[in-house]
């Protein structure tokens, strides 16, 4: 009597075995791969930062695919845990550090159509290029890619449909505004020789807002440099005054650099603020040595020479600072960075 209760027991045990492992593994693809569709809504940028090449978001996804094995005779969807099933296990290539919000549930419907969503809130790295800041243009992605290797052509993912890809209504970001978005389906390579993981792609397109960086550092820097270029007006005999307006210049340029430090991304190349700022200081710097100059020259009797410096750069370091200007900061660029005066041209001529 016992060993029968014992197989009987046994028989009970491995039944129920085999049911969680045909439920968990994939279901019957020889008429084709199981498809998974997507639907993702980005409901919030808090932050993108250049430096650390990353940005933290507020994310949800919708997964839905049908697996025939979990149809039931219900009038309603039953609930079940997602673990206890198979399911395409997607995860967000580009994470970095995740909060899932919702619960690991995933609902299934009479037929068998299996519905899971989470919302993820966190970062994610992303690759970005600030040659251009603070006039840029940035792309960020978020991928969502299946992490089953064993089973990754079983497994076809694509969007709900053509407007799977949702926007919110409104952003945290103070300082981009978001000018386009796609959602596609595409293979994920983590790299080039690597075989490609079926995944959705949202990539959002957003444009740096100007207003604060011409307000806090580009006017700011403007009026020093004209500050430093009004000695050229000053008759090289007032030494003092010269010397005196070409030192408090380059003293309050080192303090507006030391100012704007942490509104300048940390970069090891320059970007075109880091040009303007860049020529600004050689012109200030210039116009200090040209005090010096002068004053030497106006004490050894060559005044004449110290005012034809003078006259000549009243109209060179102006000319110098206002290309400067149209080249570094209002000259449009083509889709490979590089300045264009055409471009410009045109755009005066159909404002005149």
């Amino acid at each position: 009597m016992i060993h029968k209760i014992i197989f009987l027991f046994i028989m009970i045990l491995s039944t129920s075995f085999s049911q969680v492992e045909t439920l968990t593994s994939p279901p019957d693809t020889s008429k084709g791969p199981v498809i998974v569709s997507v639907t993702m809504k980005l409901l919030d940028i808090n932050e993108i930062e250049g430096a650390s090449q990353s940005f933290n978001a507020n994310v949800f996804f919708e997964l839905e695919w049908v697996d025939k094995r979990l149809a039931h005779d219900g009038k309603s969807e039953r609930k079940i845990k997602l673990d206890d099933i198979w399911h395409p296990n997607m995860e967000f290539a580009n994470e970095t550090f995740l909060r899932r919000t919702f619960p690991r549930i995933a609902y299934i419907s009479p037929e068998g159509k299996v519905t899971f969503f989470q919302r993820m809130v966190g970062d994610f790295s992303q690759a970005l290029v600030l040659n251009e800041f603070p006039f840029d243009v940035q792309t960020i992605e978020l991928v969502l890619v299946s992490v089953d290797m064993l089973h990754r052509n079983d497994i076809q993912i694509k969007p709900l449909h053509d407007e799977a890809g949702y926007i919110g209504d409104s952003f945290s970001l103070p300082d981009w505004n978001i000018v386009g978005h796609s959602f596609n389906a595409v293979s994920y390579k983590p790299i080039s020789t690597a075989g490609g993981d079926p995944a959705v792609s949202f990539k959002i397109i957003v444009k740096r807002k100007l207003g604060y960086y011409w307000l806090h550092i580009i006017l700011p820097l403007i009026f020093i440099v004209i500050m430093s270029m009004t000695i050229f007006w000053i008759p090289p005999q007032q030494q003092g005054a010269q010397v005196g307006i070409s030192t408090t210049s380059m003293l309050t340029l080192i303090a507006y650099k030391f100012a704007i430090s942490n509104s300048i991304p940390s970069v090891s190349y320059l970007t075109r603020l880091d040009i303007f700022i860049l020529v600004s200081t050689v012109l200030v710097f210039f116009a200090l040595i040209h005090s010096i100059v002068t004053a030497q020259l106006v004490d050894k009797g060559m005044e004449k020479l110290a005012l034809r410096m003078d006259w000549i750069n009243r109209f060179l370091f102006p000319a110098a600072f206002i290309y400067t200007v149209l080249y570094v900061l209002i000259l449009p660029r083509d889709e490979f960075g590089h300045a264009n005066w055409s471009q410009l041209f045109s755009s005066l001529l159909d404002y005149l």
